[in-house]
């Protein structure tokens, strides 16, 4: 996506949810975001969520690319292969449940390595040291107790978007997340 799509997409956005208005640092983040995806993949998205059950909000970036492919990974694809979205890691499609444990852990540790900044959270304090070389099972227990640093400083900061706050407001209620660890 080019800077001219992005700002077309970013004018169709605003069109259909008048209070849509991304601020400078938002902007590059976005772009950031949505340069590696094709325009009309995206369009698609944004149609799709303007149909959907939450087309009342104004759609969120990780909303928009959910799911889509860049054109390499759409090349990769037509040859049997797809690669992990986060770390490029490739795998055949035969081995797609390894591909999505590695999306999995690469969006749990994009999300620590995001809010720890945001927070200001010791990882290794929280996590233990090296999350990068364990395993799923023990990435979620140790995640959990993350989550909960984060509700605890999100108390005391006021930092999270209210989507965000719903968010783990509704994990807390469905018991998604072990508060015991």
């Amino acid at each position: 996506m080019t800077i001219k799509e992005f700002k077309q997409l970013t004018e169709e956005i605003s069109s259909h949810y008048l209070n849509f208005k991304l601020e400078e640092y938002q902007k590059k983040y976005w772009y950031d975001g949505l340069k590696k995806y094709d325009l009309e993949d995206v369009r698609d998205n944004f149609k799709l969520h303007l149909k959907g059950e939450f087309s009342y909000k104004e759609p969120t970036l990780n909303w928009l690319v959910h799911h889509l492919r860049t054109p390499e990974q759409k090349e990769l694809a037509k040859k049997g292969w797809t690669n992990c979205r986060k770390c490029g890691q490739e795998f055949s499609v035969d081995e797609l449940d390894k591909w999505e444990r590695c999306e999995r852990k690469c969006s749990i540790y994009n999300y620590i390595e995001r809010k720890s900044q945001q927070f200001g959270i010791n990882i290794a304090e929280i996590m233990g040291e090296d999350i990068y070389k364990i395993g799923l099972g023990e990435l979620d227990k140790r995640y959990d107790r993350f989550l909960l640093e984060v509700v605890r400083q999100e108390q005391k900061q006021q930092k999270l978007t209210q989507d965000e706050k719903e968010a783990l407001r509704n994990m807390i209620k469905k018991g998604v997340i072990n508060w015991q660890n």
